[in-house]
């Protein structure tokens, strides 16, 4: 009688002993999984950081007539940004190795380019009305451009603006709830 006991106590610690080897190697992955997504984690908040520093703007510089004398890309941002791609939407071209043929007198020799915080850069020098652009850097973010078409100004130098029927008809209502 004392055999079975001893057999069934035996087999018993020898059960547990598989078991916890089993639970401990679960324990092992998931631990190592969970410091795996950890790190991803902590490397995606940083990206995002890093996006969201990233401000590019386009803007022009008028020559005193008033006309588009040029065009420049500027990063406004805390961080560098590089420029990955860059779509002449006018054409509907996509570059990704050298700048577009229209951006005349431009310092971009190759893409990608990276801009420094704070740094600007001559994109044309020579645009044309209707030329659109747009940037794409290499953490996603967009900036877009497009230069407007000559307007003149009426004799009494206000500019003539259409206004759609419904702003109209608010701005009536808005009128007759002031004057009652």
């Amino acid at each position: 009688m004392e055999s079975k006991a001893i057999s069934t106590v035996v087999g018993t610690l020898f059960f547990l002993v598989i078991l916890t080897m089993f639970a401990s190697g679960v324990m092992l992955y998931s631990l190592s999984e969970n410091s795996r997504y950890e790190e991803a984690a902590a490397e995606m908040r940083q990206w995002d950081y890093l996006r969201a520093q990233e401000k590019l703007e386009f803007y022009f510089v008028y020559h005193i007539t008033g006309i588009i004398d040029e065009i420049r890309l500027a990063n406004r941002g805390g961080v560098p940004v590089t420029i990955t791609h860059v779509w002449d939407l006018s054409s509907n071209t996509l570059y990704t190795s050298s700048p577009p043929k229209g951006w005349n007198g431009t310092s971009v020799t190759s893409i990608p380019f990276t801009l420094a915080p704070g740094e600007d850069i001559l994109i044309d020098d020579r645009p044309r009305p209707g030329e659109s652009y747009k940037v794409v850097t290499s953490r996603g973010n967009m900036a877009s451009i497009t230069v407007p078409w000559p307007f003149t100004l009426q004799r009494n130098y206000s500019l003539r603006i259409k206004v759609p029927v419904h702003a109209i008809c608010v701005m009536k209502e808005m009128g007759k709830n002031n004057n009652t």
